[in-house]
C-alpha cells in the first residue's frame, strides 16, 4: 500500500480557505517574528491518516508508528 493510494485529497482539490492574521498588542520583546505555525498543520496530520487507513482496512491504529502501514516491494 502506497501513501499516494489511500484517496486522500490533493492540494489542488482542498476547498478555499481565508487566512487572517493576527497581531498581538504587547508583543513579547524575547519572541523573534511567528512561532509553532508549522506545528499547527501539523497536528492532525495523524488522526486523518489513521483515518484512512481504518476506512481501508477497517484496524484502528491508535500508536505510532501505525503497524501494518509501511509499504515494502
Amino acid at each position: 500500500m502506497k501513501y499516494g493510494t489511500l484517496g486522500l485529497i490533493r492540494a489542488t482539490e482542498a476547498p478555499p480557505m481565508e487566512i487572517i492574521f493576527a497581531k498581538p498588542r504587547n508583543p513579547s520583546p524575547l519572541a523573534y517574528g511567528v512561532k509553532g505555525v508549522g506545528e499547527l498543520s501539523s497536528i492532525p496530520i495523524t488522526p486523518a491518516i489513521a483515518g484512512a487507513y481504518y476506512a481501508k482496512d477497517g484496524k484502528l491504529r491508535t500508536r505510532l508508528p501505525m503497524e501494518g502501514t509501511f509499504y515494502r516491494p
